[in-house]
């Protein structure tokens, strides 16, 4: 009878031990999976941040600074000025596209993030957009909707993974009545253009 108490404590105590190895090696896998979205996420964010940084600086560069901002929204902004240093001033939008035009994705609320320049072909930034927004400030900080007292453009970007809902950040889709979780990285900051400031 002994014996058999014994036989099954050991089974008990391996079932245990085999169930946490299993449990360690899971949490080891999705710690690693965590890691490798944060960093792409990471990556696709600097790569659109240094492009919309040296763009938006260049808002009115060597063209009229009262004439600079031709059409603006919360989601939208087209501008001139020679954002390449070559003598030559080009007219940019930048513009956030639909759900609908982003393809293999899990995720319902990403959006593409346009570039385009002179009417050309327009340029995904990123297709992992959650959140592309514009405030303009004139040179006292008050918010403006009037394009020549504008010297002050504040941005704020979301990218979201496109797969994989996790309890990272919320999203709540009004038209679906849900919410969904994904893992997102955030960007926020505010830019003076300086030919802007000759403006005012």
């Amino acid at each position: 009878m002994g014996d058999h108490i014994l036989l099954i404590g050991a089974i008990a105590i391996g079932g245990l031990l085999l169930f946490s190895m299993v449990s360690f090696n899971s949490s080891i896998t999705m710690h690693g999976f965590e890691k490798t979205v944060n960093v792409n996420l990471q990556e696709e964010l600097q790569r659109t941040i240094r492009i919309i940084e040296r763009d938006f600086r260049k808002v009115g560069y060597r063209t009229s600074p009262a004439l600079a901002i031709s059409a603006f929204s919360d989601t939208s902004i087209q501008f001139d000025g020679d954002i390449n240093n070559d003598g030559t001033v080009e007219t940019v939008n930048y513009y956030l596209g639909t759900s609908d035009q982003v393809s293999g994705t899990d995720n319902p609320y990403d959006r593409p993030l346009f570039r385009q320049i002179d009417g050309g072909n327009p340029m995904v930034l990123s297709s992992y957009v959650t959140k592309f927004s514009l405030k303009y400030f004139q040179s006292d900080g008050v918010e403006t909707t009037t394009p020549q007292l504008i010297d002050c453009i504040e941005i704020r970007l979301d990218l979201s993974n496109p797969q994989h809902p996790v309890d990272h950040k919320n999203y709540f889709h009004p038209a679906n009545n849900d919410t969904l979780s994904y893992y997102t990285v955030s960007w926020r900051t505010k830019i003076t253009p300086p030919n802007m400031l000759l403006n005012n």
